[in-house]
């Protein structure tokens, strides 16, 4: 097998992939697990009481321990299922820092796009898929590990502000370009209505 899951689509890295506009349905539940549980440690981590200064921790700042783990383990989950998927976008092209090919198929893909540069496939929109995820997998890992913590409290502001761009791009998409938030939130098996 080695890592052809990195490979799939190489030979066509500046051209958008074409998948089916709905995504598979593991895919869907795993967003959505990962997506309650990042707001719940977003949250939690804005009302908690910690450790910090002599302080008791509150019942919050358990609830926020716990999402990091809970976090961290979806993070994971869904990365496997990125691996492990036959059809979407491909793991490589999630993580293109490392291939040559896959940047400069990134920086044509930023230079003739429209804004919102969105296109099932494209180089960018997987390369920001796989930037997002590795943020929230990084910072659930320090929250989890406890170390550093001082990078866990960065990282969680940077989440809020992706999270929150993340929650407008599909807003923008979903009325304004035909690809609606029902695609990705629809958790049966059936087509999105």
């Amino acid at each position: 097998m080695g890592f052809a899951m990195f490979d799939r689509g190489i030979e066509q890295v500046c051209q958008p992939v074409e998948v089916p506009v709905r995504h598979g349905l593991a895919t869907r539940w795993v967003h959505a697990a990962l997506a309650i549980a990042v707001g719940m440690e977003l949250v939690t981590g804005l009302i908690m009481q910690g450790p910090k200064g002599g302080h008791p921790v509150d019942m919050f700042y358990r609830v926020h321990q716990v999402s990091d783990a809970g976090v961290l383990a979806l993070a994971a989950g869904f990365w496997a299922v990125i691996a492990m998927r036959h059809g979407g976008t491909a793991l490589g092209a999630m993580v293109p820092w490392f291939n040559r090919a896959r940047l400069r198929a990134m920086v044509v893909d930023v230079r003739r796009s429209d804004a919102p540069p969105y296109r099932e496939g494209a180089p960018i929109t997987a390369a920001v898929r796989g930037a997002e995820l590795g943020l929230v997998t990084i910072m659930a890992f320090c929250g989890v590990s406890g170390e550093p913590e001082i990078l866990h409290d960065l990282l969680g502001g940077l989440v809020w502000l992706v999270v929150i761009l993340h929650l407008l791009m599909a807003l923008l998409h979903h009325y304004g370009i035909d690809h609606g938030i029902s695609e990705m939130w629809r958790l049966g098996r059936g087509s999105p209505d």
